[in-house]
Parts: C-alpha cells; structure tokens; sequence
C-alpha cells in the first residue's frame, strides 16, 4: 500500500491545513500511529488482492472503515510505504454544528464506543501485546475527544459514556490535553472544564 499526504481546502479552494503521514517514517510502534492518525480513504492506493484477502470494508461500519480496514491489512503482512506528496484535496469543515459532526449524537450515540472496543478485540486475537500502554492511550484519547464535541451540544450523558470509556481502557492517561486543562479537570471535573474552555478556548 503506497499512501501520501492531503490538503484541507475550505469552500474557496483555499488550503486550510496540510494533513501529512511523514512521522509514519519515524514511529516504530506502527499500530499505534494507524489508531490514531487515521490515514483518510482517498490518500492510498491499495492492491486489489490485497483488499480482497482480508475480505475487504467492513460495510456494518457507519465510519472508520479506512482504518478497519488498514489494520487487518498491516496484520495479514501488507507492507506501507509512505510518498511524501499531497495527493488529493479534501473540502472541509471543523465546525461542530455540521451535520456529519453532530448527527452521531442522537442516530446512534455509542458508536465510536463499539468501533475502539471492536479494535481493541481484534488486536487482542491477533496478539494480547499489541495493547501497549502507547496503544491504549491513543484510544482512550480519540474517545476523550469524542466526548468534547459531544458536550456543546447539550448531550452530557453520551460525553460522560465516553470519557468513562476512556479512563477505563487508560487510567493514567485519558486526558489528551496540556497541563492546565489537566489542573482544571482536577479541580472542577470534566463537565466545567469544558464550558470554562468553550468560553475562553484553549
């Protein structure tokens, strides 16, 4: 699989960011870096065999299929190579009103609860030491950030689902932000930690 990097566009063409894979070269933990830094669809080009050895997309998945589907590619022995040019470019937003960003609130709230469960099995079948505390914590970050989004928008039980999640599966290291946020998280707990920093940011 040879995959490159991509440019964020906004609705004038214009780039917003450049999303580049160049730590995949320096990362040794490779499983680690697949969990967390979710090489996007479009980006690789794959061998048909290949894709169709591991049985191809999972289609039960509402999202995240790519990264399903690059860890089973990684375990079955598909080699990465990584091409240090953006590729494609991808039209975008980080607004958490849009509706690709909200709508998991209210149509099906634990999904990305069942989607980091479903890789932490499936790295346990594979080999119980692929759970390594670097591992774990990646998870346990993406479902922390799961959490804050879902917080603005009023669903507080379905942020607490997720931030529970993620201290379960890294106690030591469920909060993904710097060390104020940490303090404040101390100090007045989750919930007013975020609507302290919806008010004056990060």
């Amino acid at each position: 699989m040879v995959f490159g990097n991509f440019e964020e566009i906004d609705g004038e063409g214009k780039i917003k960011k450049l999303i580049t894979y160049k730590d995949w070269l320096s990362k040794p933990d490779k499983i680690a870096y697949i969990i967390s830094n979710i090489i996007q669809t479009s980006c690789p080009l794959h061998r048909r065999q290949s894709i169709a050895q591991i049985g191809g997309f999972d289609e039960n998945l509402s999202c995240g299929e790519e990264r399903d589907v690059h860890i089973r590619l990684f375990f079955a022995g598909s080699r990465f190579f990584y091409h240090p040019t953006t590729v494609y470019k991808k039209r975008s937003s980080s607004d958490y009103s849009r509706i690709s960003n909200a709508s998991w609130f209210h149509d099906d709230p634990m999904r990305y609860i069942r989607m980091e469960h479903k890789v932490i099995n499936m790295l346990k079948i594979v080999k119980n030491n692929y759970l390594t505390d670097e591992v774990r914590n990646r998870i346990a970050h993406r479902l922390w950030w799961r959490g804050r989004v879902a917080l603005p928008h009023g669903c507080k039980a379905v942020a607490n689902h997720h931030f529970d999640e993620a201290r379960k599966i890294a106690p030591n290291s469920s909060v993904p932000l710097g060390l104020r946020y940490k303090l404040f998280y101390k100090l007045l707990g989750t919930y007013y930690t975020e609507m302290l920093y919806q008010l004056v940011g990060e």
